[in-house]
């Protein structure tokens, strides 16, 4: 059975080019079958042997491209049990592409203007497909988050309380792609965030203020307002990281 699976794998058809390496050969093989879904989330993909038979190179080649594959997220290595394309409930793939944005050294405009589009297309789609228990959570979030810490480390707790009423945002566009996407910007901006609430106190009220702003259309599932919750939201930002 798994060598008719191994057959149904159309590795076989695909020829290098000239100018790739074997190490890239495999990995832009595996790129190609998941995009035609060839490959999805969960198949079982051949040993290192069998790899190396099936692309005709040398098993350090596809020991080496094994190992980029995994650190990219692309699959998950279980010993004992096999390999396999991840899942897409993991954030290791996010994680990878954080890891090369950051060390992009992005501008100021770049990060407010990637932060602003992709909020703005989250907002969109939570007006629309948000249910009523994705907009009791965010109340609740911002209720709770409106209320005065008890913790000395309380920029901390306001950090993970901001970072939960992203990710409820997130969930609330019922939209698995943008939904990681969202995440992923949001990871991105988690340090510089803290730093907001570091400046604010134990009320962050500037804060309160953004987020209520930003789920003020969502409530009202009104797609009039949500330019002007980016707009005020980015400006409240920007203000608190002293940033231009």
């Amino acid at each position: 059975m798994y060598y008719e699976r191994r057959r149904k794998m159309p590795f076989e058809n695909i020829q290098a080019k000239k100018s790739e390496s074997a190490v890239d050969f495999i990995i832009n093989s595996f790129k190609t079958q998941l995009e035609t879904h060839e490959l999805k989330p969960g198949d079982k993909i051949p040993n290192e042997t069998e790899l190396a038979d099936i692309f005709s190179v040398s098993r350090g080649s596809v020991r080496e491209a094994m190992k980029i594959l995994s650190a990219l997220g692309v699959i998950d290595i279980q010993r004992g049990n096999g390999t396999f394309i991840r899942k897409a409930d993991t954030s290791v793939g996010i994680d990878s592409v954080l890891f090369t944005f950051l060390l992009m050294n992005p501008s100021s405009k770049e990060m407010f203007d990637f932060r602003a589009a992709v909020e703005r297309e989250v907002i969109y789609l939570a007006v629309e497909n948000a249910t009523d228990e994705d907009i009791k959570k965010l109340k609740e979030n911002i209720k709770l988050f409106s209320t005065p810490s008890q913790k000395e480390n309380a920029a901390n707790e306001k950090e993970n309380q901001d970072m939960e009423f992203h990710r409820l945002l997130g969930a609330a566009t019922h939209n698995g792609f943008m939904e990681r996407i969202y995440s992923f910007a949001m990871n991105y901006f988690k340090p510089l965030i803290l730093r907001s609430y570091k400046k604010q106190g134990e009320v962050p009220e500037d804060s309160v203020h953004t987020h209520s702003v930003l789920f003020e259309p969502i409530e009202k599932r009104d797609k009039n307002m949500v330019e002007k919750a980016i707009e005020e939201s980015s400006r409240t930002w920007q203000y608190l990281l002293d940033l231009k």
